[in-house]
């Protein structure tokens, strides 16, 4: 019969179960590091849509590319965005689509809660949304389009989004 020497048996197992360790340990790192990363936090809802930038309602590339202007008596910021760029919920808020029937450009109303105020975007943009529903900081609200017959905005101004605060008095809407 051969004779199993279990003292080389069990330097065997204990290289194995060494091994089995330092991968296991790697790759909980490596996991740790894509989570950190961020690449790990894809939403269902925005897909593969860039974050909200410190701007909250668009990507950061985007944030500080607007200008200053006055859109309909308001303060306003224009941008002059590419297609598909994702727009995101500023804060928790009440969604009213704004647009009337049939029109161009769509019209976003972001009610702020137990206040008669309201960010409103104006814009080629595709509403991710019903109006009417509550939506959340960071959510994603839709997709900035191409639409060459839009034109609201003058041709002075090159921009396709615009973002201005607004107050309403609730009890001449009511």
């Amino acid at each position: 019969m051969n004779n199993i020497n279990i003292s080389e048996l069990s330097k065997k197992f204990d290289k194995k179960l060494v091994v089995e360790i330092v991968i296991i340990v790697v790759l909980l790192a490596i996991a740790v590091w894509l989570y950190l990363n961020g690449a790990l936090n894809k939403s269902s809802d925005t897909g593969a849509y860039a974050p909200p930038g410190n701007c909250l309602i668009l990507p950061q590339e985007y944030c500080n590319q607007g200008i200053t202007t006055t859109y309909l008596g308001h303060e306003a910021v224009a941008f002059n965005l590419p297609d598909n760029t994702p727009i995101y919920t500023p804060f928790n808020a009440g969604y009213i689509d704004g647009t009337p029937e049939g029109m161009n450009p769509s019209i976003m109303k972001l009610g702020i809660s137990d206040t008669s105020s309201y960010v409103v975007v104006v814009g080629r943009h595709m509403p991710y949304f019903e109006s009417g529903v509550a939506v959340y900081e960071g959510e994603f609200l839709g997709v900035t389009t191409e639409d060459p017959t839009f034109s609201v905005f003058s041709e002075e101004l090159d921009a396709n989004l615009v973002i201005y605060f607004v107050e309403y008095d609730l009890d001449t809407l009511f």
